[in-house]
């Protein structure tokens, strides 16, 4: 019976899906700083060895790419935001750095659990989050503090999850609960936000919110809700793909210090999108 409840089995996804996190990378908890990212959180926390909240928006106007929009072949405000929260709130400890890099892998495993178990089962669930876990770019995810990929990875799992229950409030005929459409289009809105400003290949989440749009469209349960998240999430898009696409037509050099000319520049973006 037990095996049943919903809430347990979502409880043991929780609790292994931690597990798991512990078992690959419990070992950070015992790293120290990291010259090639780590100068960074040093240049934020400053000589007093801290950053108060009050101050997150003047640095991240100055000292990010964040305050000069169209000037970088990169350009991610939620990840200088996110980073800027994290320096304040966790200082100069690395443990602690790397406990949250473990509390976010284990939030999108459960999350992808979650949703994937809903199809296939839970079983055959957790067989694919090891699949998933097998990719070796895991260490440079989560084994680092700089990659911006990190807090994408978070935000992609909040996305995913509000996607999920909006489809599935929009799919059934019964009056929808009102609470869970304002958490789930939160979790949507806000998981876009941090994905595609962490890294802007997630503009493709874009897609999935317009398909959304449509489909509530066709059930002819579209809303003012729904509308103002989709535009919320397509506009900040498209804000910060412009500032690349402006700095990439200024240079015709991509970070990588590859050069490209117009056509490169149109089918990056394409590919983008």
């Amino acid at each position: 019976q037990i095996l049943k409840s919903k809430k347990f089995l979502v409880f043991s996804i929780i609790i292994i899906s931690l597990s798991l996190s512990y078992y690959l990378f419990g070992e950070n908890f015992h790293a120290k700083w990291w010259y090639i990212d780590d100068h960074e959180i040093m240049m934020f926390l400053g000589e007093d060895g801290k950053i108060t909240l009050n101050e997150i928006p003047k640095v991240l106007i100055e000292k990010t790419e964040v305050g000069d929009y169209g000037s970088y072949e990169r350009y991610r405000p939620s990840y200088y935001f996110l980073r800027l929260i994290e320096t304040s709130i966790l200082g100069d400890n690395p443990m602690l750095w790397y406990f949250s890099r473990i509390v976010i892998l284990t939030s999108f495993l459960s999350i992808l659990w979650y949703l994937v178990s809903k199809g296939v089962g839970y079983i055959k669930g957790f067989f694919f989050v090891l699949l998933v876990l097998s990719a070796n770019y895991w260490a440079e995810i989560i084994s680092r503090l700089g990659p911006s990929e990190t807090y994408a990875v978070f935000g992609l799992g909040l996305f995913l999850l509000g996607l999920y229950q909006q489809f599935k409030i929009y799919n059934e005929d019964k009056e929808k609960d009102k609470k869970n459409f304002i958490v789930s289009l939160i979790l949507m809105t806000i998981g876009a936000i941090i994905a595609i400003g962490s890294k802007e290949n997630f503009i493709i989440l874009i897609i999935p919110t317009i398909l959304l749009s449509l489909y509530a469209i066709i059930k002819k349960k579209m809303n003012i809700g729904l509308l103002i998240s989709s535009l919320v999430i397509i506009l900040y898009g498209v804000f910060v793909m412009s500032s690349i696409i402006i700095a990439l037509s200024k240079t015709n050099i991509d970070v990588y210090g590859s050069t490209i000319n117009t056509k490169d520049l149109v089918i990056m973006t394409l590919k983008h999108i």
